[in-house]
Protein backbone atom coordinates (compact mmCIF):
# COMPACT_ATOMS: atom_id res chain seq x y z
CA UNK A 1 0.00 0.00 0.00
CA UNK A 2 2.88 2.35 0.67
CA UNK A 3 4.14 1.93 -2.91
CA UNK A 4 0.83 3.20 -4.31
CA UNK A 5 0.69 6.94 -4.64
CA UNK A 6 -1.85 8.85 -2.60
CA UNK A 7 -3.76 9.94 -5.71
CA UNK A 8 -4.15 6.31 -6.83
CA UNK A 9 -5.52 5.27 -3.44
CA UNK A 10 -8.12 8.02 -3.50
CA UNK A 11 -9.00 7.58 -7.18
CA UNK A 12 -7.38 9.27 -10.11
CA UNK A 13 -8.73 12.00 -12.31
CA UNK A 14 -9.20 10.76 -15.84
CA UNK A 15 -10.19 12.52 -19.05
CA UNK A 16 -13.14 11.59 -21.18
CA UNK A 17 -14.10 13.05 -24.54
CA UNK A 18 -17.79 13.72 -25.11
CA UNK A 19 -19.20 13.81 -28.62
CA UNK A 20 -21.93 16.45 -28.64
CA UNK A 21 -24.35 17.32 -31.44
CA UNK A 22 -24.98 21.07 -31.58
CA UNK A 23 -28.06 22.19 -33.51
CA UNK A 24 -28.74 25.82 -34.43
CA UNK A 25 -32.48 26.45 -34.30
CA UNK A 26 -34.40 28.95 -36.46
CA UNK A 27 -35.18 31.18 -33.44
CA UNK A 28 -31.44 31.76 -32.83
CA UNK A 29 -31.10 29.36 -29.92
CA UNK A 30 -29.09 26.17 -29.86
CA UNK A 31 -29.86 22.64 -28.77
CA UNK A 32 -27.19 20.18 -27.61
CA UNK A 33 -27.33 16.42 -27.36
CA UNK A 34 -24.70 14.12 -25.84
CA UNK A 35 -24.17 11.43 -28.48
CA UNK A 36 -21.27 9.28 -27.25
CA UNK A 37 -18.14 9.19 -25.08
CA UNK A 38 -14.54 8.30 -25.97
CA UNK A 39 -11.28 7.79 -24.11
CA UNK A 40 -9.20 9.88 -26.53
CA UNK A 41 -9.58 12.85 -28.85
CA UNK A 42 -8.68 11.19 -32.18
CA UNK A 43 -11.48 8.63 -31.79
CA UNK A 44 -13.96 11.36 -30.92
CA UNK A 45 -12.93 13.47 -33.92
CA UNK A 46 -13.17 10.45 -36.23
CA UNK A 47 -16.67 9.69 -34.94
CA UNK A 48 -17.68 13.35 -35.43
CA UNK A 49 -16.55 13.30 -39.06
CA UNK A 50 -18.24 9.95 -39.72
CA UNK A 51 -21.55 11.06 -38.24
CA UNK A 52 -21.48 14.34 -40.19
CA UNK A 53 -21.70 12.28 -43.41
CA UNK A 54 -25.33 11.50 -42.54
CA UNK A 55 -26.27 15.14 -43.27
CA UNK A 56 -23.32 16.78 -45.07
CA UNK A 57 -25.19 19.84 -46.38
CA UNK A 58 -27.08 20.65 -43.16
CA UNK A 59 -24.98 23.47 -41.69
CA UNK A 60 -27.31 23.89 -38.71
CA UNK A 61 -25.97 20.63 -37.23
CA UNK A 62 -22.40 20.17 -36.07
CA UNK A 63 -20.60 17.58 -33.95
CA UNK A 64 -18.03 18.78 -31.44
CA UNK A 65 -15.72 16.99 -29.01
CA UNK A 66 -15.54 18.31 -25.45
CA UNK A 67 -13.14 17.13 -22.78
CA UNK A 68 -14.47 16.31 -19.33
CA UNK A 69 -12.52 15.33 -16.22
CA UNK A 70 -13.98 12.35 -14.41
CA UNK A 71 -13.13 10.91 -11.02
CA UNK A 72 -12.16 7.26 -11.09
CA UNK A 73 -14.30 5.11 -8.84
CA UNK A 74 -11.40 2.80 -7.87
CA UNK A 75 -10.30 3.18 -4.28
Amino acid sequence: YSSISRSNRQGTIMKEWLLVLVIALSDGSIKTEHVDSFDNLPRCEYAAKARKTFFPSDYSKQFVCLQESIQSKHK
